[in-house]
């Protein structure tokens, strides 16, 4: 077909594919380049943000197992055979009010080691310790840190504090061992 103009006639010039390519052709290959650091600087992003998603995943599923193992402790004991039974924050309060009288339940030379309950306060002073590290050694920031570590010593001040304060002031009737240094030391570390 005849064209309008002469010269948008194309017919007769040889390598117009050629011309119209080598000016596309850089400015195409910059646009995605552009676009391909833009993708690259948005999965970096991304992928930060679900390291620290993941991060505090991590701390507030050991805090929740945290709080089951205070929930799962339990603590029992007859009165008038009647048995006495408690869960919870209230079963440690029970167990370590009840330390002085252990020397009635355990048999000569049994020390605070001997009774399942102090291996679970045990567990809780591990697993306090352990949410305690992984928090320090975590990649999330320091004032997303410190809310975490206000969080746990509440936790300490609220469910283990008064009850450690009754292991230590009862120790001399039950007698000290290595798992009651444990616990005093971990007590004397937070307070």
């Amino acid at each position: 077909m005849p064209s309008f103009v002469e010269q948008l006639n194309l017919s007769s010039k040889g390598n117009i594919g050629s011309a119209i390519g080598g000016i596309t052709a850089p400015v195409l290959g910059l646009a995605t380049a552009i676009l391909l650091y833009m993708a690259l600087t948005k999965q970096i992003e991304s992928n930060h943000e679900q390291t620290l998603k993941n991060e505090s995943d991590i701390i507030l599923l050991l805090i929740n197992q945290f709080q089951n193992e205070i929930s799962s402790f339990y603590f029992s004991y007859y009165k008038n055979d009647k048995e006495m039974r408690f869960n919870g924050a209230q079963a440690i309060d029970e167990f370590t009010n009840n330390i002085s009288n252990s020397k009635k339940t355990y048999p000569h030379g049994h020390t605070f080691k001997h009774s399942w309950q102090s291996n679970q306060i045990l567990l809780l002073k591990r697993s306090y310790e352990l949410i305690e590290k992984r928090i320090s050694m975590s990649v999330i920031s320091e004032d997303l840190k410190s809310l975490f570590l206000k969080k746990m010593e509440s936790y300490f001040d609220c469910r283990l504090k008064e009850p450690i304060v009754a292991i230590k002031n009862n120790l001399i009737k039950i007698g000290k061992d290595e798992v009651s240094d444990e616990v005093i030391s971990f007590f004397e570390k937070h307070v």
